[in-house]
């Protein structure tokens, strides 16, 4: 399970950050200034450089393996979790390079969440009984 949603995480992160492209021109590289990212989002060069970084990071994981997928998902959803922390307050004081605004510090949590969740979760013996590839095997008393 890790794996395909490692690459599908991955590949929508790729495809942000091109999208992020057309819409960041006219703007500074770096800074609190971006353009508007499906109506909401600010992003600048940096920003769409980071999608497309953390994007082929995970792709790169999801296709490494189940072991490789999980510590990737967990170490980025793990970093994504921190910037939703912290991204508040940076996105305040002159140390915003990647154009945060509100809408990015609640997609950045939402990220950790699903990215963690499934590095942490999805290999688990619980999660693994239920999968469809492999069928909860029950003991009805009989040796």
């Amino acid at each position: 399970m890790n794996q395909p949603v490692g690459m599908v995480l991955g590949v929508a992160f790729v495809a942000v950050g091109i999208v992020g492209v057309t819409v960041s021109g006219g703007h500074p590289v770096v800074g609190p200034e971006g353009g508007e990212l499906f109506g909401v989002r600010g992003v600048n060069a940096l920003h769409n450089v980071a999608h497309l970084l953390i994007g082929t990071v995970l792709i790169v994981g999801a296709a490494a393996g189940v072991q490789v997928a999980r510590r990737t998902n967990t170490v980025v959803g793990v970093g994504y979790a921190l910037l939703g922390l912290v991204g508040p307050i940076v996105s305040t004081t002159s140390w915003n390079v990647l154009a945060l605004n509100g809408a990015a510090h609640v997609v950045h949590v939402l990220a950790a969440l699903v990215l963690v969740g499934v590095g942490v979760l999805a290999d688990s013996p619980v999660i693994r009984a239920r999968s469809p590839q492999r069928p909860l095997r029950r003991n009805h008393g009989v040796a």
